[in-house]
């Protein structure tokens, strides 16, 4: 951390987390077949005659898909929250009848990756058109194959980021055109997964059950060969598709710190070829839930009209799921410390006094921090990091606090960090920095105190030791960074001037994110899919060091 002291204060830099989503997968331009609007409407669409109807039970009636049938619109959108806390189960429910009154037909599945609990409702095993969501399948086969490289990996990174129709067809062949579907079902024991295209060679027209689904998305978050590069191009997407079309909607809109891949088209029903398909799916609440909304109506629905279906299903879904019972207070206790504060640069009278460092040395209480060449604050880019690191070990059942509650703030000082991470019940400890080193050196480095710290047992610097080697280890495999190639000895350095390391009495670890000043590092840190690629290995290895 190299200290700068710059003549304005920071600006504080809020970046969101993107969201992938679809398109159709036809091989023109589908989407401007007629004048649309192109953005969501204000309010969800009156009901239109749609396919099959579901019973209050959410089990499918007799009515062919397709076949119009009127339903009645509900009396009122609901204006209030409810008065108990619904439950997932009667959400998703609601999320089908929901749909229903609006003229679709839909299935809806939601599996929980820390538990296997799958809920379902509607037609969660009636298969649905992929639509783009089958690109999904395309990029895990080639992951798997070992062909994600070069020209690949580069039409890969387009079709899931941009949801890239062109890129798609190129990459289908290579991965056994129709027969995808069951070469994926098959590979990763996913039973009622769907079934190959029922239109021959239209890869949209894959079928996919929502139940099926989230099973699959599942073993793929637990694939290390096919999650850590899936999951930062599932958190990667942009705004607009390489056709220009906006794309976020569903669990886009519901929860925009989602990794979603959403598909829509209108004609991969071969038997109601008109028919609107929209699919929203992926993974909420720092990929905790795998989720899946596949939904069909007529074509009045089609994009817009039916996203605003699709995207007030989702919202049902997440607010349950936000409404889940909080994590219990005999969870694991993990005290995040994101560098620096966004207030130090206007304060430095107060940053410069001097504090108790350990080993009976002081220095200033903090410091600025350092910043990349195109001036990115490092205590911008700590405090995002640190913010969904903790929303990936929420996800998972872990306690966290934080040594600082914004990024506004002065502050605290180096000493009181150390106070906060040695309090009773804390589990471990994390300090997130990036360097500011000379720009020819990169990668990450693992700070360790070569003295035990004041008042630590003998047992504490054995888990330090322990958790430092969690923390290299899933950073060397999924941040995108090195171990450092400057400093240090294969990205660990031993020292005994940080006081968060001398003062701090249960196991913790100080992490270096990369050198802000190199170019390679600093776009990495810049881009919000790159913090959510270095904040999942943090957790990562936070999560290994508590499962042992």
């Amino acid at each position: 951390m190299t200290r700068q002291r710059r003549a304005a204060a920071w600006s504080v830099v809020a970046l969101a987390v993107t969201i992938t989503a679809g398109c159709s997968s036809s091989g023109t331009v589908r989407h401007s077949d007629a004048p649309r609007s192109t953005t969501a409407p204000t309010s969800a669409p009156a009901p239109v005659s749609a396919g099959p109807a579901t019973s209050a039970s959410g089990s499918r009636t007799p009515t062919a898909p397709g076949t119009p049938t009127t339903t009645a619109a509900p009396t009122a959108a609901p204006t209030a929250a409810p008065t108990a806390a619904p439950t997932l189960q009667s959400s998703a429910r609601a999320a089908v009848r929901y749909a229903t009154a609006h003229g679709m037909y839909s299935g809806v599945a939601v599996l929980d990756t820390k538990s296997g609990a799958v809920t379902t409702a509607g037609l969660a095993t009636q298969g649905f058109a992929s639509a783009s969501v089958a690109k999904v399948l395309i990029a895990a086969r080639l992951l798997v194959q070992g062909q994600m490289n070069g020209r690949t990996a580069t039409l890969a990174t387009a079709m899931i980021t941009r949801s890239d129709n062109a890129a798609a067809w190129s990459l289908y062949p290579q991965v056994g055109k129709d027969g995808l579907e069951p070469w994926i079902e098959a590979h990763y024991g996913v039973a009622g997964l769907g079934g190959p295209p029922s239109m021959p060679g239209i890869w949209g027209s894959t079928q996919l059950t929502a139940a099926g689904l989230v099973q699959l998305y599942a073993k793929l978050k637990a694939d290390p060969k096919v999650w850590p590069w899936l999951s930062t191009r599932l958190h990667d997407y942009e705004q607009r598709t390489s056709t220009g079309e906006p794309n976020a909607f569903g669990f886009a809109t519901a929860q925009p710190s989602a990794a979603i891949k959403n598909g829509w088209d209108t004609n991969r029903d071969p038997a109601h070829p008109t028919n609107a398909i929209i699919n929203s799916t992926g993974f909420v609440d720092a990929d905790r839930y795998a989720v899946a909304v596949l939904a069909e109506g007529g074509n009045s629905l089609y994009y817009t009209r039916g996203e605003a279906v699709v995207t007030h299903q989702a919202e049902l879904i997440t607010a349950a799921l936000a409404a889940a019972p909080a994590v219990s207070s005999a969870a694991p206790l993990v005290v995040l410390d994101p560098g620096h504060n966004g207030g130090n640069e206007s304060h430095l009278t107060q940053i410069d006094k001097l504090v108790n460092a350990g080993y009976g040395k002081r220095k200033a209480c903090n410091t600025t921090g350092t910043e990349t060449n195109a001036g990115y604050p490092e205590h911008a880019f700590t405090w995002d990091v640190s913010l969904r690191v903790r929303r990936i070990l929420t996800a998972h059942g872990v306690r966290v606090r934080m040594t600082r509650s914004s990024d506004s703030g002065v502050g605290p000082c180096v000493n009181e960090r150390a106070r906060l991470e040695s309090a009773p019940g804390v589990t471990l400890s994390v300090a997130i920095h990036a360097d500011g080193a000379r720009s020819s050196g990169h990668g990450f480095h693992v700070n360790e105190d070569s003295r035990r710290p004041v008042g630590a047992s003998e047992a504490t610097v054995s888990r330090t030791a322990v958790l430092a080697q969690d923390l290299h280890r899933a950073l060397s495999a999924s941040s995108g960074l090195v171990p450092s190639t400057y400093i240090g000895t294969d990205g660990y350095y031993y020292r005994t001037d940080l006081a968060g390391l001398n003062l701090t009495t249960t196991p913790t670890s100080f992490l270096e994110l990369g050198n802000m000043r190199n170019a390679h590092d600093a776009a990495l840190q810049s881009s919000a899919s790159g913090r959510q690629r270095i904040a999942a290995a943090v957790a990562a290895g936070i999560l290994a060091y508590l499962e042992k």
